[in-house]
């Protein structure tokens, strides 16, 4: 498959409205260990600045990001 018929989560995330009702969840890993980290840290950016545009036409939007390797880490609660 060439790279520019790959989507990116970049993409998808600029296509949604937003807003109090809706929420987005997604998982990223560095699953491009082949590839240099500079490609990484780009890819990573590029969601980043998606969510930010995200936040700002819609701050009512919850946005959560799940990174990769975190299946062993225990949460605790936060209380008030």
């Amino acid at each position: 498959m060439p790279m520019i018929d790959l989507p990116y989560i970049s993409n998808y995330i600029d296509t949604i409205a937003g807003g109090p009702h809706a929420a987005i969840a997604f998982t990223y890993a560095a699953h491009l260990v082949l590839h240099p980290i500079t490609f990484y840290v780009h890819k990573v950016a590029k969601i980043r600045q998606s969510v930010v545009s995200l936040l700002s036409r819609a701050p009512e939007t919850t946005v959560i990001i799940k990174s990769g390797n975190t299946a062993g880490i225990k949460v605790r609660p936060v209380h008030d």
